[in-house]
């Protein structure tokens, strides 16, 4: 019988209906939109999904060019890591910003603290410093929609909402992924200095020739510090060509994000510390690896090929 009782749950099931299409609606609004939809404190959206930039509008609602500054700068496939750390990528899946992040203010903003390689041989010089400590306010947020205002700091008073959406596209492998997934030997080291190709088992060229075995210990995360508070990414070997026991160099390593710098903390047999060293990436990907070390003031590009 379709009595009162039935009539005030069909009413129930219609307004939670009309709520669940709101809602739905709402996740598909429109980027410019000036009221945030912002998701309860402490979830984890942003960590959930890959976000690319797909459009921005300027501050009079006026669609603008996701390769002009400074919109270009956050533009790409964004990867926000539970750990609070972040990476962006462009469509070459190449590393251009990267940092930590963080919601705040009930997430009505998020801030970033944006890194910069020093990309420097000097072994006192830290890896990173902050280049920059941004604020954002966020317009949308939710499941679907990532939508925040970035301020132009050449024109007061302009401002820029740049949408994200959520995408498929995965996450490429880190630099140290790379360096990490095949096993090197030196096949040529050539003195810049002099522009005079070395015989690989003649100082300098034997500081960093024979099979090298690089060890990732620490998957894809970008900042992984060791117990003396150092970055590191895993342990390395350098053996001689002939025989993997007899050990050429030996300790803990890391590549700088960007791509661009190798850091080696060498170790004597024993496991002690004996000395940090620095090298400048000229070219890394799973065929070939490039770098350029200082040896005794002189400076060495080795090149290495897949073992």
């Amino acid at each position: 019988m379709f009595n009162k009782k039935n009539s005030l749950i069909l009413l129930a099931s219609i307004g939670l209906l009309s709520f669940t299409i709101s809602c739905s609606n709402d996740d598909n609004a429109h980027a410019s939109t000036t009221t945030p939809e912002i998701v309860p404190p402490g979830v984890p959206v942003l960590s959930e999904h890959i976000w690319l930039s797909t459009e921005a509008f300027d501050n009079n609602k006026n669609l603008f060019d996701l390769n002009n500054s400074p919109v270009s700068t956050y533009s790409g496939y964004t990867y926000y890591k539970p750990d609070g750390t972040f990476r962006v990528v462009d469509a070459n899946n190449q590393t251009k910003l990267f940092g930590t992040w963080s919601l705040i203010e009930n997430n009505t903003k998020k801030q970033l603290a944006i890194y910069k390689s020093n990309n420097t041989i000097n072994p006192d010089e830290n890896i990173y410093n902050i280049e920059a400590d941004k604020i954002f306010d966020i317009v949308a947020l939710n499941n679907s929609l990532f939508t925040y205002r970035i301020n132009d700091d050449t024109n007061p008073g302009k401002y820029y909402d740049l949408v994200n959406r959520v995408d498929n596209h995965a996450e490429p492998k880190t630099p140290a992924e790379v360096l990490a997934t095949v096993n090197w030997k030196t096949v040529k080291a050539i003195n810049l200095n002099t522009g005079v190709e070395l015989n690989l088992n003649d100082h300098p060229a034997t500081v960093n020739s024979g099979n090298s075995y690089f060890i990732n210990l620490n998957s894809n995360a970008y900042f992984p510090k060791n117990k003396d508070g150092n970055y590191v990414n895993g342990n390395f070997t350098i053996s001689s060509f002939t025989d993997k026991n007899e050990i050429v160099k030996y300790g803990d390593w890391y590549v700088s994000l960007d791509g661009k710098l190798l850091t080696t903390y060498l170790k004597n047999p024993q496991g002690e510390f004996e000395g940090i060293r620095k090298a400048v990436i000229v070219e890394l990907n799973e065929n070939k690896f490039v770098f350029e070390e200082n040896i005794n003031g002189e400076i060495i590009r080795f090149e290495q090929v897949p073992l």
